[in-house]
C-alpha cells in the first residue's frame, strides 16, 4: 500500500464568500421624522416655531395680547456617502466564486451604517442656524458620573424629555411600531422615545437587577437576551463605532423622533460597471442623506464609562 496517497488529496475551494459580521442595515432611519419626497440641494431647512400660553379671563374691552412666537430656522446639510471596489477583469477570471454580489452587500452595509451616523451626529453635534451654530445645551447632557449606563441615568433622561412635553408615542402608533395601536393616550407599554446605545450599555442594563425583574420589565430581558422597550424607550443597539467615545466615556443618546428631521436625496443604491480604461469592474454603493436637530429639548446625551 502506498504511503504517498495524500499527495493526491484535493482541496474543495469555496464557491461563495463568507461575509464578516457587521451592522448591515440602518437601524434608526425609521425612527426619525422623515421629510417627504426626495431632497434636492445641498441642505434642507428646519423651520421651528416657539410656544406660548393663552390668556384667561381677559378684562372686558381690554386689548388683546400678542404671542410674538419665536421663529427659528435651522439647517440640515446633506451627506454624500459612497464606497467602491475594483476587481481586475483578469482576476475575476481566476476566481471560482463570483465576488460581485458579496462586494455589493458589504459596500451597501457600509453606506447604511453611515445613515445611522448622520442621525447620531444630528443628535449630539452642533446644528447650523441662520446666525452660526447651536450646540446641545449642557442641561441636555447627563454626566458619566464615573459609572456605566444605569437605571438612574435612564430615569433622568426620561424625566427631562417628559418635562419638555416631548412625548412622541403618536409617532410609534402612526408608523405602526406601537405594541398597542388602540392606545391614544400612551397608557400602555408603548414607546415614546428612542434610546440608542452600544454593546456595553446593553450589558450594563442586563446586569441591573431591577431591569432583570419581570415585575418591572415585561420584555423579560434575560429570556430573550436583549431589550427592546423599557420605561417608554424603544432601545436600539448600534455598532459601537457609530457612538462617539472620548477616552473611556461613550456617549449614548435618547431622543424623541420628532426632534430629528431626516431627508433622503438618494436612497442606498448599488451598481456594477465595467471601467474600460482600468480593464476592471467597479462595484459602487452610494446614498445622499441629511439629518438635523429640530429641537434641543428632544435630545439627551448620556455619557457612560466603559471599562
Amino acid at each position: 500500500m502506498t504511503t504517498s496517497v495524500d499527495q493526491a488529496f484535493v482541496t474543495k475551494f469555496a464557491e461563495d464568500f463568507h461575509l464578516l459580521a457587521s451592522q448591515t442595515v440602518s437601524r434608526l432611519e425609521m425612527l426619525v421624522n422623515r421629510k417627504p419626497g426626495n431632497i434636492v440641494g445641498e441642505s434642507f431647512t428646519i423651520e421651528t416655531l416657539g410656544t406660548t400660553e393663552a390668556d384667561v379671563n381677559r378684562p372686558r374691552h381690554s386689548d388683546l395680547t400678542y404671542a410674538n412666537l419665536a421663529h427659528v430656522r435651522r439647517y440640515a446639510d446633506m451627506r454624500n456617502i459612497d464606497k467602491a471596489e475594483l476587481l481586475d477583469s483578469m482576476d475575476k477570471l481566476k476566481l471560482l466564486a463570483d465576488p460581485m454580489n458579496a462586494y455589493s452587500r458589504q459596500l451597501i452595509a457600509a453606506v447604511n451604517r453611515q445613515k445611522d451616523k448622520a442621525i447620531i451626529d444630528a443628535c449630539l453635534n452642533p446644528v447650523r442656524t441662520a446666525s452660526g451654530t447651536s450646540s446641545l445645551p449642557a442641561a441636555q447632557q447627563i454626566a458619566n458620573g464615573a459609572t456605566g449606563f444605569t437605571l438612574a441615568k435612564m430615569i433622568q433622561a426620561l424625566g427631562l424629555l417628559n418635562a419638555a412635553e416631548m412625548d412622541d408615542s403618536d409617532f410609534f402608533r402612526r408608523t405602526g411600531q406601537a405594541q398597542n395601536q388602540n392606545d391614544p393616550y400612551g397608557l400602555s407599554n408603548n414607546p415614546s422615545y428612542v434610546l440608542v446605545v452600544g454593546n456595553q450599555q446593553i450589558q450594563n442594563m442586563l446586569n441591573d437587577s431591577t431591569i432583570r425583574d419581570v415585575d418591572f420589565n415585561s420584555v423579560k430581558a434575560l429570556v430573550t437576551g436583549s431589550l427592546n422597550t423599557f420605561m417608554g424607550f424603544r432601545i436600539i443597539r448600534v455598532a459601537d463605532s457609530l457612538l462617539p467615545k472620548t477616552g473611556t466615556v461613550r456617549s449614548a443618546v435618547a431622543y424623541a423622533p420628532r426632534a430629528i428631521n431626516y431627508g433622503i436625496g438618494l436612497d442606498t443604491t448599488a451598481s456594477v460597471k465595467e471601467i474600460p480604461q482600468k480593464d476592471a469592474w467597479q462595484i459602487l454603493a452610494k446614498a445622499s442623506v441629511g439629518a438635523g436637530r429640530a429641537e434641543d429639548a428632544g435630545v439627551i446625551q448620556i455619557d457612560c464609562v466603559e471599562t
